[in-house]
């Protein structure tokens, strides 16, 4: 990466610098090639921070909710890009959807009261 003008490799961080690194970000890019449900999408959409992936959207929950594109090649990625940096609205959009569904399907108090009532279920059988 040395003499690339265009990238800056940071290095290690901890979870509050990334979380403030990609709250800085206006969009999040997805290169992965096969990945689960990656956390840095969920990290990104607490933070408003639209999603644009390559080749990976779990459950189509990206294109679904409205949460930033799944590209599917590397020129649709450009274009998606493109089309985010130079559309203001959509992305503060695609950023406010990203955060409703995170609260919603990530939130750690939500997912607590759900393991907190199965587990409660189960005892209960």
């Amino acid at each position: 990466m040395q003499g690339l003008p265009n990238i800056e490799y940071i290095g290690g961080l901890t979870f509050d610098e990334s979380n403030e690194l990609v709250g800085r970000a206006s969009i999040v890019l997805n290169t992965s090639k096969y990945e689960g449900f990656p956390n840095t999408f969920i990290q990104a959409w607490m933070r408003e921070t639209p999603t644009v992936s390559l080749n990976i959207d779990p459950d189509d929950v990206v294109k679904k909710n409205k949460l930033g594109f799944h590209s599917r090649s590397f020129e649709h990625m450009v274009k998606d890009t493109q089309f985010l940096i130079a559309n203001k609205e959509a992305r503060e959009e695609m950023g406010r959807n990203a955060r409703r569904y995170a609260e919603k399907n990530h939130d750690i108090s939500e997912i607590a009261r759900s393991y907190d009532a199965l587990f409660s279920r189960l005892l209960n059988e």
